[in-house]
């Protein structure tokens, strides 16, 4: 009886190591994956902020040319 209890946590402790070892692969990708969009957050907001100093630009551009033509 005690070496089919041991038998089952021997295999009960195999178990627990690999999913232990599931879980760590999966924060490593969790953590590649936020990685990756917090960088292409980054460029959008960085996109974003030269798409409005462009509109400042075009603006400031349009009211002084409609004041030179009236």
């Amino acid at each position: 009886m005690a070496v089919v209890r041991e038998l089952a946590f021997s295999v009960g402790l195999d178990e627990l190591r690999e999913t232990v070892e599931k879980l760590k692969l999966q924060v490593a990708e969790s953590t590649r994956q936020e990685s990756l969009l917090v960088m292409r957050l980054a460029a959008k907001e960085q996109e974003v902020q030269e798409l409005l100093v462009s509109e400042y630009v075009l603006c400031q551009f349009f009211q002084c040319h409609n004041c030179l033509n009236a």
